[in-house]
């Protein structure tokens, strides 16, 4: 009589080439890891949170007039300039923050404390009427800054 080998249970075809195929396989993983993206991503608004608010200069948002014969003045950039600016409806705006026109000149005389040059930067809005601008100057002078600089588009 022919005896039959014991097989196990689970023993198949199928199942003896999966176990070749996993002796075969590499131990290596290959995947697209999202962590290094993640990273650069978190570190590229970081940049953009903290620079970018400091590359807006401080000043009111008027639309300033056209002038076929303007000059760079990149002084009128720096942090410490004195900017005043008028807006269409009269309001006057000194380093971004609005201002009532009495308080211009306190306010000029502390920037020149806190060592501004002594020059002023005007921008007016093209629509701003000359008797608000006037004031405006009036209060320049009384600060006794006579160095005003009008800045157009």
């Amino acid at each position: 009589m022919y005896q039959h080998e014991q097989l196990p249970h689970d023993w198949s075809p199928s199942a003896r080439n999966d176990e070749r195929i996993r002796r075969r396989q590499s131990r290596y993983h290959c995947d697209i890891d999202g962590f290094p993206f993640a990273a650069l991503f978190l570190v590229i608004l970081f940049i953009v949170m903290t620079y970018l608010p400091r590359l807006h200069f401080d000043r009111a948002p008027v639309d300033l007039a056209p002038s076929s014969r303007s000059v760079t003045v990149p002084s009128a950039m720096r942090d410490d300039s004195l900017n005043v600016a008028v807006s269409a409806g009269g309001s006057v705006y000194f380093r971004g923050r609005r201002i009532a026109p009495a308080d211009l000149p306190g306010k000029i005389r502390d920037g020149l404390e806190s060592g501004a040059e002594r020059r002023i930067y005007l921008y007016v809005d093209s629509r701003t009427f000359y008797a608000d601008v006037k004031q405006v100057l009036d209060e320049i002078r009384a600060a006794g800054i006579t160095n005003v600089t009008f800045i157009t588009q």
